[in-house]
């Protein structure tokens, strides 16, 4: 794992795929996948209902309009198209309020609300595979 080179985010999937058929593997022309790989062939919001409780609640649009209920957070990821009827403009998952159970909306899938500048992550609860976190600087 020490020569596992992550991630490949900066290369166009055209690439990635070129690179996987330079290689012969046999994902190189696999259809894309856009569920969770150990669910399956499997209706999503059945199968996250087996294991977690509905707990509905309300979308809310950033200046505070109510767009109706939903039938819990775990049906939902951000960035997720939010599936609100009757509206022009689609509707999509911005964030997620655990307290108060709604989930803020916003229009479009280019909202500045669904891109995030930074992410904050505390070291000491990342498993380093090098045994201890790589260095911030000179």
């Amino acid at each position: 794992l020490r020569q596992v080179e992550f991630p490949v985010g900066g290369l166009p999937k055209s690439r990635v795929r070129a690179i996987a058929e330079e290689a012969g593997l046999c994902t190189a022309s696999k259809k894309d996948s856009v569920g969770i790989c150990f669910v399956g062939k499997r209706n999503f919001p059945e199968f996250i209902s087996e294991y977690l409780d509905s707990r509905p609640g309300r979308f809310v649009g950033l200046d505070g309009t109510d767009f109706g209920p939903h039938e819990g957070l775990h049906q939902y990821t951000l960035g997720q198209r939010a599936g609100i009827g009757g509206l022009q403009e689609k509707m999509f998952v911005a964030a997620k309020n655990a307290k108060d159970g709604s989930i803020l909306v916003v229009p479009g899938a280019s909202h500045p609300a669904l891109h995030s500048r930074e992410l904050k992550i505390a070291t000491e609860q990342m498993f380093w595979i090098a045994g201890e976190p790589p260095s911030t600087g000179p």
